[in-house]
């Protein structure tokens, strides 16, 4: 059974108030406005109802005409609701645009961020956490403050002039890419923190055939000896990665048939 509480408001008013009492017959028409509240037993924070309905009595001067008439219930449900605000950062918009919006307690919202040229969706920050999935859906259970962050792309370009002629493996966050020694790997990125990695050494054939050489990572272009890497990569960057080649060759012989 619902429980909940009764606020009965009692308002009278005349059919015509034009009418003379002094007539014979004159009939006045009183109504008595109810309104009534009603919490959802089932789940208490999600609604509340309302319950409106008139009795209507009808009488003369002196006398009652009739048994009074009360009218059918009206039920107006009443949802708590929630806010969610969304903004976006330079680079991008969403849909449902930036603004603050109110939905029904448990209602969810897709909100999709779009970029604009020469930038890339980044992340979403939802209440202070981060996510990275693009649309995020929200559940309004509660005030939330979403907001879209946005990245420039910038390019990153990493040499191995000393690679052989099959070339040295290169990864730019776990992806792989071949560089040579006359052409870089060269990859589009957004802004911000990035892993790089090169091959830490590969075999070379030196200058006379049959002989090769080992060649070990020792420094990037910029003096790090890390490797692999983790760098902040706000603008177009170009690193080369440079190896030291051992004292000492090996022969391989070629089999003769």
């Amino acid at each position: 059974m619902d429980a909940g509480y009764s606020d009965y408001g009692l308002y009278s008013w005349w059919h015509d108030p034009g009418y003379d009492f002094d007539l014979e017959n004159p009939v006045r028409q009183y109504a008595f406005n109810t309104i009534e509240w009603i919490q959802n037993s089932v789940n208490p924070s999600t609604f509340y109802s309302i319950k409106v309905w008139a009795r209507v009595v009808l009488h003369t001067q002196h006398n009652l005409i009739g048994p009074s008439i009360e009218t059918a219930p009206v039920y107006l449900r009443i949802h708590r609701s929630h806010a969610l605000s969304i903004s976006a950062t330079s680079g991008g918009n969403t849909d449902p645009l930036p603004g603050t919006y109110q939905y029904k307690e448990g209602m969810s919202e897709t909100v999709t961020a779009y970029s604009y040229s020469g930038y890339t969706f980044n992340y979403w920050l939802l209440d202070g956490s981060t996510y990275y999935q693009n649309p995020i859906t929200v559940t309004m259970t509660s005030d939330h403050d979403l907001e879209a962050h946005f990245a420039v792309f910038v390019n990153l370009v990493v040499n191995v002039p000393q690679a052989p002629p099959e070339g040295v493996k290169v990864w730019a966050d776990g992806n792989p890419y071949t560089a040579y020694a006359n052409t870089p790997v060269s990859v589009t990125i957004n802004a911000g923190q990035h892993t790089i990695k090169a091959e830490r050494s590969f075999l070379k054939e030196g200058g006379t055939p049959g002989t090769y050489f080992f060649y070990f990572f020792d420094q990037w272009s910029d003096g790090s000896t890390e490797n692999p890497r983790t760098m902040q990569i706000t603008s177009d960057t170009t690193l080369t990665a440079n190896y030291l080649r051992s004292e000492y060759g090996i022969e391989i012989e070629q089999p003769t048939e």
